[in-house]
């Protein structure tokens, strides 16, 4: 009989550490650090104005305690709740894990990546802006569930004589065009009860080749900040997107997926030029045609460290019960 029971303990003990590491389940999405026991876990995809649940787990006997890192945020806790906006198509999370008697400590930091399902389109027959002609923007993705916002700039956009909002605002429509009214235009989706997701944008110029980077003009050594090219072509339709950096490459840290660029300077007192390269992808070379956007970025002396996460929204949950569970159980692992 004691046999059997070690052996149901053995097996318990098993699947629990299986279940609370996302090995159990096959929509979960597990990473683990090579360099520690570390465990981050959630469901894939994570898109942007549904809540996604991150779970934190490793093995500390007596107990583990949790610290996440979020977009410059510190929260406590094994498990995370977060709600992406839509500004960001990925971010870094990164969980650390203490030994509450030891004091010794492991961290493990996975890139999570954003799925967004809106995005600001071209309305039915409009090709390209035209001043002094009718003009129509669409909030893809939206329906009639959602409530429909617009913004130009980062600004809330109103109607006016010359644009009118239609099919529950998910459609901006302007009757007459103004140089006035080019920018870079957005739309929030959000349902009752949940979180505003904004879209991808469209920049809205009455050049055929209009780019440039959006960023602040000064950043903080040590500090991640990311730059974005803003384009009004269909990226990998009717262009393609490089970035060049003229006058010496960065330093420090860097990331570069299309045309978000996500740069950490390690040295400070500094400047960095950025160029933003967009070019045709018509394969008949006389049609072919590039434009390029710029940026010169001072890098400052003494870092700032944010407060407040820049979008978003996250809210902690001790899971005590689970991280006393997993340690019962090992602890029953063990001693058999």
């Amino acid at each position: 009989m004691q046999g059997t029971m070690q052996f149901d303990f053995e097996r318990l003990s098993i699947l629990l550490v299986l279940a609370l590491t996302g090995y159990l389940s096959p929509s979960c999405a597990s990473e683990t650090n090579d360099h520690s026991g570390i465990t981050i876990s959630y469901l894939d995809p994570v898109t942007a104005g549904v809540r996604t649940n991150f779970t934190c787990s490793s093995t500390c006997i007596p107990q583990c305690t949790y610290v996440w890192v979020l977009k410059d945020r510190t929260v406590e806790g094994s498990m995370l709740f977060w709600i992406p906006d839509g500004l960001e198509s990925s971010v870094d999370l990164q969980c650390t894990a203490v030994n509450t008697e030891s004091g010794q400590s492991e961290t493990s930091t996975v890139t999570v990546e954003v799925e967004n399902p809106f995005s600001v389109q071209l309305g039915s027959g409009y090709f390209f802006p035209t001043v002094n002609q009718p003009f129509t923007l669409i909030c893809g993705g939206a329906n009639r569930e959602h409530e429909v916002a617009w913004y130009k700039d980062g600004q809330a956009l109103t109607p006016d004589s010359r644009t009118e909002l239609l099919a529950g605002n998910a459609t901006l429509r302007f009757s007459s065009l103004l140089p006035s009214d080019g920018g870079f235009y957005r739309c929030t989706a959000s349902r009752l009860n949940e979180n505003v997701a904004f879209s991808l944008g469209y920049l809205l110029n009455f050049e055929p080749w209009a780019v440039s980077i959006s960023g602040p003009d000064t950043v903080q050594p040590d500090s991640q900040t990311t730059f974005i090219c803003l384009v009004n072509c269909t990226i990998r339709v009717d262009c393609l997107i490089s970035w060049q950096f003229k006058g010496g490459f960065p330093s420090g840290s860097l990331s570069i997926r299309g045309r978000i660029f996500k740069w950490t300077p390690f040295t400070p007192r500094m400047f960095q030029n950025l160029t933003c390269v967009v070019e045709s992808v018509e394969e008949n070379e006389t049609a072919e045609r590039s434009a390029e956007g710029f940026k010169t970025v001072e890098v400052l002396d003494m870092p700032v460290y944010p407060t407040a996460p820049v979008s978003g929204s996250d809210v902690v949950k001790l899971s005590t019960m689970l991280v006393m569970v997993c340690c019962l159980g090992l602890q029953f692992l063990f001693d058999s």
